[in-house]
Protein backbone atom coordinates (compact mmCIF):
# COMPACT_ATOMS: atom_id res chain seq x y z
CA UNK A 1 0.00 0.00 0.00
CA UNK A 2 2.66 2.66 1.12
CA UNK A 3 4.28 2.09 -2.53
CA UNK A 4 1.43 3.16 -4.43
CA UNK A 5 0.64 5.52 -2.15
CA UNK A 6 3.39 7.06 -2.46
CA UNK A 7 3.85 6.29 -6.61
CA UNK A 8 0.20 8.70 -6.52
CA UNK A 9 1.84 11.34 -4.33
CA UNK A 10 4.80 11.84 -6.75
CA UNK A 11 2.32 11.29 -9.83
CA UNK A 12 0.06 14.30 -8.24
CA UNK A 13 2.54 16.64 -7.02
CA UNK A 14 4.08 16.50 -10.68
CA UNK A 15 0.53 17.34 -12.11
CA UNK A 16 -0.04 20.17 -9.66
CA UNK A 17 3.59 21.82 -10.26
CA UNK A 18 3.03 21.39 -13.44
CA UNK A 19 0.17 23.31 -13.95
CA UNK A 20 -0.57 26.69 -16.10
CA UNK A 21 -0.83 28.18 -12.50
CA UNK A 22 2.50 28.03 -11.40
CA UNK A 23 5.27 29.98 -12.48
CA UNK A 24 7.79 27.51 -14.42
CA UNK A 25 10.65 28.56 -12.43
CA UNK A 26 9.13 27.94 -9.01
CA UNK A 27 6.85 24.70 -9.97
CA UNK A 28 10.42 23.48 -11.37
CA UNK A 29 12.34 24.41 -8.19
CA UNK A 30 9.79 23.12 -6.22
CA UNK A 31 9.13 19.68 -8.03
CA UNK A 32 12.89 18.90 -7.81
CA UNK A 33 13.28 19.99 -3.88
CA UNK A 34 9.86 17.85 -2.95
CA UNK A 35 11.36 14.53 -5.40
CA UNK A 36 14.69 14.74 -3.66
CA UNK A 37 13.04 14.66 -0.18
CA UNK A 38 11.08 11.94 -1.36
CA UNK A 39 13.71 9.67 -2.72
CA UNK A 40 15.82 10.52 0.33
CA UNK A 41 13.14 9.28 2.65
CA UNK A 42 10.13 8.55 1.73
CA UNK A 43 8.95 7.27 5.14
CA UNK A 44 8.48 11.25 5.89
CA UNK A 45 5.90 11.37 3.59
CA UNK A 46 4.45 7.73 4.35
CA UNK A 47 3.92 9.10 8.13
CA UNK A 48 2.67 12.30 7.45
CA UNK A 49 -0.40 10.53 6.21
CA UNK A 50 -0.52 7.88 8.87
CA UNK A 51 -0.31 11.31 11.41
CA UNK A 52 -3.92 12.49 9.32
CA UNK A 53 -5.77 9.73 10.04
CA UNK A 54 -4.96 10.03 13.74
CA UNK A 55 -5.78 13.81 13.75
CA UNK A 56 -9.24 12.14 12.12
CA UNK A 57 -9.63 9.95 14.38
CA UNK A 58 -8.96 12.62 16.88
CA UNK A 59 -11.85 14.57 16.14
CA UNK A 60 -10.73 16.69 13.15
CA UNK A 61 -12.75 16.82 10.05
CA UNK A 62 -10.98 17.09 6.80
CA UNK A 63 -11.84 20.62 6.34
CA UNK A 64 -9.80 21.48 9.63
CA UNK A 65 -6.70 19.64 8.45
CA UNK A 66 -3.90 22.12 8.13
CA UNK A 67 -2.51 22.77 4.44
CA UNK A 68 0.55 24.34 4.50
CA UNK A 69 1.39 23.73 0.81
CA UNK A 70 0.91 21.68 -2.21
CA UNK A 71 2.82 18.83 -0.65
CA UNK A 72 0.01 18.71 2.04
CA UNK A 73 -3.07 19.10 0.30
CA UNK A 74 -1.85 15.78 -1.77
CA UNK A 75 -0.84 13.88 1.62
CA UNK A 76 -4.07 15.02 3.20
CA UNK A 77 -6.34 13.65 0.17
CA UNK A 78 -3.92 10.63 -0.14
CA UNK A 79 -4.48 9.55 3.24
CA UNK A 80 -8.28 9.51 3.08
CA UNK A 81 -7.94 7.10 -0.03
CA UNK A 82 -5.14 5.25 1.48
CA UNK A 83 -4.81 4.98 4.78
CA UNK A 84 -8.47 6.53 6.66
CA UNK A 85 -11.01 4.93 4.07
CA UNK A 86 -13.57 5.77 6.80
CA UNK A 87 -13.06 9.36 6.31
CA UNK A 88 -13.35 9.43 2.70
CA UNK A 89 -16.59 10.34 0.98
Amino acid sequence: MDRQFLTNYQVFLKQRLNAPSYSPNLSSSYLSTSLSRLQKNPRIVVDQAKRVCQDLQSGLSPDQLQVFSVEDEIVNNLALEFYCKEFHN
